[in-house]
């Protein structure tokens, strides 16, 4: 978690699952092929 901004996750290759533990302990989870991007907001 950043207080101040937003993360970019970019997969450059292959493939990556990312699991991101929200406010409410619950987890938001995605899935990314090569070339995808995420952004987390705040």
């Amino acid at each position: 978690m950043h207080q101040r901004g937003s993360e970019v996750v970019l997969c450059t290759a292959g493939g990556i699952t990312l699991h991101q533990g929200m406010s409410d302990a619950s987890t938001a989870t995605v899935t990314l092929s090569a070339g995808q991007y995420f952004v987390s907001e705040l």
